[in-house]
């Protein structure tokens, strides 16, 4: 592969939040085309895989966040629980490493991604654990954190 004619990590960051955002303003659009909830999940794989390139391995949970919510919105429950449980996995290993809404984000994308599976049990369980974890969020956190619980 030839050199790029730019500084590539950088540009590999700047695609990574780029696409972030683009995914997250697709997924809170309320009456999301068919169209959209294709660019959405596009959107989501592309800024994980720059995250990837450029990012460390709490980009890496918050993209695989990003891909639970996302797959949850687009209404596809084995791509959203796949993720969900990578977040969750990667969550444990990164153990104080993530901030307390890393925790409580990645908590809530899986009782979100197991209540569009249908297994409600579980998604409550979730839902529990992440309302518990939020108890640690700045007051600023709590609104986003909010718009991420799946009403059960």
């Amino acid at each position: 592969m030839a050199e790029a004619p730019f500084d590539l990590p950088r540009a590999q960051r700047w695609f990574a939040v780029e696409c972030n955002n683009a995914a997250w303003d697709l997924l809170d659009k309320p009456n999301r085309s068919a169209d959209e909830t294709e660019r959405m999940l596009h959107a989501a794989h592309a800024s994980v895989h720059h995250w990837l390139a450029a990012g460390n391995e709490l980009n890496r949970l918050r993209g695989m966040v990003l891909l639970a919510n996302v797959y949850a919105g687009a209404g596809l429950p084995e791509g959203a629980s796949r993720y969900a449980e990578l977040a969750l996995a990667l969550s444990k290993a990164a153990g104080d490493s993530q901030t307390a809404f890393d925790r409580a984000t990645t908590l809530a994308a899986a009782s979100r991604a197991y209540l569009v599976a249908g297994e409600a049990a579980r998604a409550k369980e979730f839902l529990d654990l992440a309302q518990h974890a939020a108890a640690k969020l700045d007051t600023d956190e709590r609104p986003v954190f909010d718009q991420l619980c799946p009403k059960l």
